[in-house]
C-alpha cells in the first residue's frame, strides 16, 4: 500500500508538471470528482473530521489522504501539548482563534476532541464556504477575511491565537502588521502560539513542493540564515502563472526562514516572546510562543 501511495503521488506530480496551465483546471476538477469516493470509504473505515478535497490538501502540501489525516492529527497533537505546557491549556470555553485555518487541517481535529469556542479565518473562500458546510457551528464559527489587515473581531476577542504555517510565507514587513494585529485580538492574559520556519527547516530536503525559480533564489544563501536573520523568496513568478493554486493571495508571497535570534529581537517590538521551540511542530517548524505585553 506504501509503494502504491508513492506511485500516485509521483504519478500526480507528474500530471500537474506536464499539463499546460488552460487545462489544470479541469484536471484537479477530474482528480476531485474521483476523490469523493475514496474520501467517503477512508471516513467509514477510518472514522474521524471530515477530510476536504484533493485539491484543498494539495493547496496544504498533503494531497493523499493518509499523508493529511496524519499530519493533521500530529499538529494538533503538537499545538496542543505546546500550550498545555506552556500555561495555555485547551479546555472547553477558552477562545481560540486559527488565524489562517485553511480548510481546518487543525481547527476540525480540536473540535472534534473539545468544545472550545473555536472560530477560523482565511483569504481562501472556496475553503471557508467548505469549513461553513461541514464543521459543527460552521456558519458562525469561520469567516473570510483580507490578505492584509485588520480582521473583523473586536478588541481582546481570544485567550489562544495559533498560526500554523503562514508566517512561513510572508516578508518582514507583512509579519509585523500581522503581529500588531494579533495583539490587538489577544485577550489581556493571553497567548499567541504561532510557527516559523528556522535554521531546521532551511535545507534542501524540505524545499521539494516549492517552484523551481524560488528554490534558485533560496541557494545561495544556504547555510547562512544566522548571519542573516531573515531570508525570504517569493511566489511571484508561479503565482502569475498558476494563479488558481493560490487563492485570496492578493499581496506579496512566498517561503520566508528566520533565526530565533531575528524572530527574539524583532518580534519582540511587538510581543513579549515567551519561548521558541525549534522544530516542535510537525518535527519541521519552529514554535514561538508569545503574549501582550
Amino acid at each position: 500500500m506504501a509503494r502504491f501511495r508513492q506511485r500516485l503521488r509521483l504519478l500526480l506530480g507528474r500530471v500537474q508538471r506536464n499539463v499546460p496551465d488552460w487545462a489544470l483546471p479541469s484536471v484537479v476538477r477530474i482528480i476531485d470528482a474521483l476523490d469523493v469516493i475514496r474520501r467517503g470509504v477512508w471516513r467509514f473505515v477510518h472514522r474521524g473530521p471530515p477530510i476536504p478535497r484533493w485539491s484543498m490538501r494539495r493547496r496544504v502540501g498533503s494531497p493523499t489522504l493518509a499523508n493529511y489525516v496524519e499530519v493533521r492529527r500530529r499538529m494538533a497533537d503538537d499545538l496542543e501539548g505546546i500550550l498545555e505546557r506552556a500555561g495555555y491549556p485547551l479546555r472547553p470555553g477558552v477562545r481560540v482563534l486559527d488565524w489562517g485555518c485553511g480548510s481546518g487541517r487543525v481547527a476540525l481535529q480540536l473540535l472534534e476532541r473539545q468544545e472550545l469556542d473555536l472560530h477560523g479565518c482565511d483569504v481562501d473562500p472556496e475553503a471557508i464556504e467548505w469549513l461553513r458546510r461541514v464543521a459543527p457551528g460552521g456558519e458562525w464559527r469561520f469567516r473570510v477575511s483580507g490578505f492584509a489587515p485588520p480582521l473583523s473581531y473586536p478588541d481582546d476577542s481570544f485567550d489562544v491565537v495559533y498560526a500554523a504555517s503562514v508566517f512561513t510565507h510572508l516578508n518582514q514587513a507583512d509579519q509585523l502588521a500581522w503581529l500588531r494585529e494579533l495583539k490587538r485580538l489577544l485577550a489581556p492574559e493571553g497567548a499567541a502560539l504561532l510557527t516559523t520556519a528556522g535554521p531546521h527547516a532551511f535545507s534542501r530536503p524540505y524545499w521539494r513542493d516549492i517552484p523551481a525559480h524560488t528554490a534558485e533564489e533560496l541557494a545561495p544563501q544556504l547555510g547562512r540564515l544566522d548571519e542573516l536573520g531573515f531570508v525570504y523568496a517569493s511566489y511571484s513568478r508561479d503565482l502569475a502563472n498558476r494563479p488558481q493554486k493560490y487563492p485570496g493571495i492578493s499581496g506579496d508571497y512566498g517561503l520566508s526562514f528566520q533565526s530565533e535570534a531575528w524572530t527574539r529581537q524583532r518580534w519582540s517590538e511587538v510581543l513579549e516572546i515567551d519561548q521558541v521551540l525549534p522544530a516542535a511542530v510537525g518535527g519541521y517548524q519552529d514554535a514561538v510562543v508569545a503574549t501582550r505585553r
